[in-house]
């Protein structure tokens, strides 16, 4: 007889396990799912590059939104709403520019009332002031 064929010093053979048929097919021997380290610093690599393209992204966005915004500020021919004054009993043109511009020569003023309101003014009349 044979060494190599003898079950018994096969079974007793210390790197020889034994396994039962039962065991040997209700759980298949697989490998355990890992991912290796390389994939996992790659996946965390692309991870943060999307996170700082989003992130230049945002930045490019909102510079160029606010420089749309400062761009469009209103320039020397803008014609904002009107400052407006109500004309009181015994108003003129004159004392509604004296209160505007308490100091120094009004005439120029007095100029842009009357071309603004016209030149008479009536009690509850709205003065627009340049």
């Amino acid at each position: 007889m044979s060494l190599l064929n003898d079950p018994l010093l096969i079974s007793l053979h210390p790197t020889h396990q034994p396994r039962s048929a039962s065991t040997a097919r209700s759980q298949p021997r697989t490998q355990p799912k890992t991912q290796p380290k390389t994939q996992k610093r790659v996946g965390a690599f692309r991870r943060r590059r999307i996170l700082v393209a989003a992130l230049s992204l945002f930045v490019v966005a909102s510079g160029a939104f606010a420089q749309s915004a400062i761009a469009n500020k209103p320039g020397v021919g803008y014609q904002g709403v009107p400052r407006t004054v109500i004309a009181a009993p015994g108003d003129s043109l004159w004392n509604i520019a004296r209160r505007i511009s308490p100091t120094g020569n009004i005439s120029s003023l007095v100029d842009q009332l009357v071309r603004l309101n016209g030149e008479q003014v009536s009690v509850g009349q709205i003065i627009r002031i340049p």
